[in-house]
């Protein structure tokens, strides 16, 4: 799917955000993900449900300033 210019928007209900070193999260209206770009030489993509994006935020929020 392309995407439109500057929005990050790559579907009716997919949304798009480059976060560097390669790394974009998703959203799909469902879950979110995160994973290389579709095209590049390796793609592996991780969809994550709310409890488990949860689970993982507070694990961020938890790490050493």
């Amino acid at each position: 799917m392309a995407e439109d210019a500057g929005t990050g928007d790559i579907g009716m209900s997919e949304r798009e955000e480059y976060l560097g070193d390669g790394l974009y999260a998703s959203f799909d209206g469902y879950r979110s993900g995160c994973g290389r770009r579709a095209g590049s030489a390796s793609i592996m993509k991780y969809f994550l449900g709310q409890t488990t994006l949860q689970a993982f935020l507070g694990f961020i929020d938890a790490l050493p300033k």
